[in-house]
């Protein structure tokens, strides 16, 4: 637009000042040639009269005119070139003006925002660099106007940075939410100016407990709203949003609680927080005057409340972890049993207290040592070997396996281990590692011997009395036995019943002492009493032997026991010494206080006990060298060890075959303890 007024303003110029010389100029000459061309009469000095045209008039005619007409063409041209020039130097201030602008503009755009053009027409360039300037101190202030916001902008991004890495870096250091949440819930209080601040959650019943609050409240876990209550948190919840309320007052959908609704407070803010899709309860602001909140605000609230949603579920995770490794540790340390766990190089990862009592290392020790190299010793390379072959079809495999092998411990001792390992699968199937259970079962196979031994203890033992039972009594009701020796099988019969009877009794007492189902009757026990009246249980017997059972009294002494016990070991005791004596036999019988017990000696001079039975005398139906001789159960010594030992005593046994036996016991003196 403007370019084409500048060149008509340029062009209506030119043609001005070339009219302006061209036509006056033109009509001049043009007459004086037209004069000449024609002839015209010169006028004569008087009037009336006329000249007779001269030659020079008819040479200068003839010869000046066509000169004249072919010299105008050049003295056009510099009359135009002086009118071009002309043209420009009256249009400068319009050139003046399009670079001023267009310089103005160039600035402009380089960020030059200060700058103002000088006004030098009132014309429709000068109302175009008006409108420049407006423009430019426009553009200045809005672009200042743009940058203190921008500043504003940035200062509150830094603030709430610094307010997200503060919360962050407290929360992310604490495994005890309860420790932090009071400093984290006031840093949020401060940053938004709020006059009270709590943050709820759910329990499992949907019901909204208090978290945290910035008072000191006595509230802490427990419930603030019930899950039929419509507040305001349980609202913003339910529509997944952050909600504000400009006048609390006026408000009558929610429901308050009576701490919030005795404040008055005027306006709040109230944040959803959620894991996922999961609610985990609200994040509340309330203030006492009017608070109207920016959406940034609120955008900041709910990257708030996200973090401390998530940072109570981890607190929760982590809780529940420690707890369930806490009792996972309590029951593997509690274990009586070795446990290893390997990883898939077969390197231990961890071991339990137990194993340090089988292996002699220490648990912490252990860590990180190949497993089959922990049993170098050679007399366990047998027990190194199979323990190998287990943890490789674990691993490989990814079944479980077992094994038994002997192994010797850090003690010395020669056990029976039952080797367990199980493949550690992840939740995709990978084995991931081995652990490896060592169960010492010598104490079953020492059992399950036992237990082979008693059934064939027992059916040997009930066998032989038996077979007699069932043999002479066929014999009576058959009528193969005579008259007069029939009171003497029936005799027999009853022996060899007494006989099992007692075996069943002995037995069954044994096994009552074993489990621990035999009560005590504890009470105080006269020694010399008690001896006195098993002698003398024993008079018949000792007057057939003519045996000389021996006892000098001692001053009064007595102990805490189970008196019936007691002589069913000194009755069993004193059995023993007259049934493996010769007639005219000595048994000595003492006792007497030693140290802290009561220690009771029975000694004969009896037939004695070879050194080969000595071991095993006090086993079930063990009855030695001499059993041959004499018929008995076989559990009598079996039974009185028991005894002993069920007082907290010990038993030993001495002898010398053919010279006789010492038998003697100590049981603590229990009368200071009572």
């Amino acid at each position: 637009m403007f370019k084409k007024k500048l060149i008509y303003r340029a062009i209506t110029i030119f043609l001005v000042f070339a009219l302006m010389i061209i036509i006056p100029l033109s009509f001049t000459m043009l007459k004086q040639a037209r004069n000449i061309i024609s002839g015209e009469e010169v006028e004569a000095p008087h009037e009336g009269t006329a000249l007779p045209e001269s030659r020079e008039a008819v040479k200068i005619r003839k010869e000046f005119v066509p000169v004249l007409i072919d010299n105008m063409l050049p003295y056009i041209f510099y009359i135009l070139l002086l009118a071009f020039l002309m043209s420009i130097f009256f249009s400068r201030k319009i050139l003046i003006s399009l670079k001023q602008l267009l310089n103005g503009a160039r600035a402009l755009r380089d960020g030059n925002l200060d700058i103002q053009l000088a006004v030098i027409s009132d014309d429709e360039l000068g109302e175009v660099t008006k409108s420049f300037n407006e423009m430019s101190a426009a553009l200045k202030k809005a672009t200042d106007e743009l940058a203190r916001k921008n500043r504003e902008l940035r200062k509150r991004r830094e603030d709430e940075n610094a307010q997200l890495l503060s919360l962050s870096s407290k929360l992310g250091a604490a495994t005890d939410l309860k420790d932090i949440m009071g400093d984290v819930i006031g840093l949020v209080k401060d940053f938004f100016g709020a006059d009270f601040l709590w943050l709820l959650a759910y329990d499992n019943e949907e019901n909204l407990l208090l978290k945290a609050s910035t008072a000191s409240l006595q509230r802490i876990a427990q419930v603030v709203y019930k899950t039929a209550l419509i507040s305001v948190e349980q609202y913003a919840i339910n529509e997944k949003k952050p909600i504000t309320i400009a006048d609390m007052q006026s408000e009558t959908r929610f429901y308050l609680d009576p701490l919030i609704a005795e404040k008055h407070y005027r306006s709040a803010a109230v944040v959803p927080m959620f894991i996922g899709k999961k609610p985990v309860g609200a994040l509340s602001l309330y203030y006492i005057g009017p608070r109207i909140f920016r959406e940034e605000e609120l955008h900041f609230l709910e990257i708030i409340g996200n973090i401390l949603a998530v940072s109570m579920e981890r607190s929760e995770f982590y809780t529940k972890a420690i707890r369930a490794k806490e009792l996972s540790d309590t029951i593997l340390q509690s274990a009586a049993d070795c446990i290893l766990t390997v990883d898939t190089a077969g390197r231990i990862i961890s071991a339990n207290k137990a194993c340090e009592r089988i292996l002699g290392v220490l648990p912490e020790n252990a860590v990180g040592v190949p497993v089959c190299s922990l049993f170098q010793p050679q007399e366990n390379e047998g027990f190194s070997e199979l323990l190998c072959e287990c943890v490789s079809i674990a691993l490989d495999e990814g079944k479980p396996e077992k094994r038994e092998a002997l192994m010797t411990t850090a003690q010395g001792n020669q056990i029976t281990v039952l080797i367990s390992s199980a493949p550690i699968l992840a939740r995709n199937g990978q084995v991931t590692g081995v652990v490896n259970l060592f169960k010492d079962i010598s104490m079953e196979k020492e059992i399950d011997r036992m237990k082979g031994e008693l059934v064939r203890s027992v059916s040997h033992e009930f066998r032989t009395p038996l077979s007699a039972i069932v043999g002479m009594t066929e014999m009576i009701l058959n009528g193969d036995i005579e008259d007069e020796k029939v009171t003497h099988y029936l005799n027999i019969i009853k022996s060899e019943g007494l006989r099992l009877s007692q075996m069943v009794s002995e037995l069954l007492s044994i096994a009552r002492i074993e489990s621990g189902k035999k009560s005590f009757n504890l009470k105080a026990i006269d020694v010399n009493n008690l001896i006195r009246t098993v002698i003398d249980s024993f008079a018949a017997q000792s007057a057939r032997k003519e045996a000389d059972i021996r006892y000098s009294e001692n001053s009064f002494l007595s102990f805490i026991g189970d008196e019936e016990k007691i002589k069913q070991l000194l009755i069993n005791l004193l059995a023993n010494a007259l049934t493996f004596s010769d007639n005219h036999c000595i048994i000595e019988i003492e006792a007497r206080r030693k140290q802290q017990a009561v220690e009771i000696i029975i000694s004969d001079n009896g037939w004695g006990i070879s050194q080969e039975d000595i071991p095993h005398i006090t086993e079930r139906f063990y009855r030695g060298k001499h059993g041959k001789r004499t018929k008995g159960t076989g559990l009598g010594l079996a039974l009185c060890k028991e005894i002993v030992r069920m007082h907290g005593g010990e038993m030993e046994i001495t002898s010398k075959e053919g010279e006789g036996t010492r038998i003697f016991f100590t049981i603590p003196d229990r009368e200071k303890d009572e």
